[in-house]
């Protein structure tokens, strides 16, 4: 028999892709799961749409106040009965063989603690975003990782028990993805599928502009380069190119304070 799995779904208002993501993740060839979906306390039409779900593989979690992202996530692991996580974003969409592709690759190595996927660019109606996925395609190599995140967040399944510790770090407001996915490269092994699986969804409504989101980006940013640099013992050419990093990022600081 297959392995059961937990797919997390963390959920803020996002009343117009929900229902299409949560059919996505039910239509998968691979049926041994439990979907937890938490909802993050949203303000729109999203719980009405929850509380119309009638399946037994899906669990909903109401929170009771605004979490925020992080924490939001490290409470829906904790309602995870399996040991193995696959994440699914709220406006994402999951080709219907992406889990059981990505299964198989986790089983044929038992070093390998993350498995991602590659995806293509959609905007609000669905439509492939071709310019961006082609600049996307130049950088999306396990190589850069060190330096850049080249790895969709709904496209990850792991394994918990890989890390020391099994949970987002909720020091990350925005960034707490490509911590853990940095945290399975120094633990454990990553693989990243050629083959597109997902459908990553980039709209108005989920890109902020404002300052102070910017200037805790870039902040993460230089956080992360310095654990690249800390613990993920980085080749000459990855060294130059994180110092690089680090010095675009103080450049983009020091403008966001003036």
């Amino acid at each position: 028999m297959k392995k059961k799995i937990s797919i997390l779904m963390t959920v803020y208002n996002c009343e117009k892709y929900l229902s299409k993501s949560i059919k996505s993740i039910l239509n998968q060839t691979y049926k041994n799961f439990e979907l937890i979906i938490i909802d993050d306390f949203s303000d729109d039409k999203t719980r009405k749409i929850l509380k119309k779900i009638k399946n037994k593989k899906v669990k909903i979690y109401l929170l009771k106040k605004r979490f925020g992202r992080t924490k939001a996530l490290n409470y829906g692991l904790k309602k995870c009965k399996s040991n193995i996580i696959a994440i699914q974003d709220a406006d994402d969409i999951s080709n219907k063989k992406r889990i059981l592709i990505s299964m198989n690759e986790l089983n044929k190595n038992n070093s390998t603690g993350l498995v991602a996927t590659n995806f293509d660019v959609i905007n609000e109606k669905g439509k492939t975003l071709k310019k961006l996925n082609y600049s996307l395609q130049k950088v999306r190599d396990k190589s850069n990782l060190k330096f850049i995140n080249t790895i969709a967040h709904s496209s990850i399944i792991f394994k918990k028990d890989h890390l020391p510790y099994s949970k987002y770090d909720e020091s990350f407001i925005y960034a707490q993805d490509y911590k853990l996915i940095l945290s399975f490269l120094r633990f454990s092994k990553i693989k990243i599928l050629k083959k597109k699986l997902l459908k990553l969804r980039v709209y108005k409504e989920n890109m902020s502009s404002a300052s102070s989101y910017k200037k805790i980006r870039i902040k993460e940013n230089l956080r992360l380069l310095d654990f690249s640099l800390t613990y993920l013992k980085p080749n000459a050419f990855e060294k130059s190119t994180i110092y690089i990093m680090k010095i675009k990022n103080y450049i983009k600081i020091f403008l966001a304070y003036f």
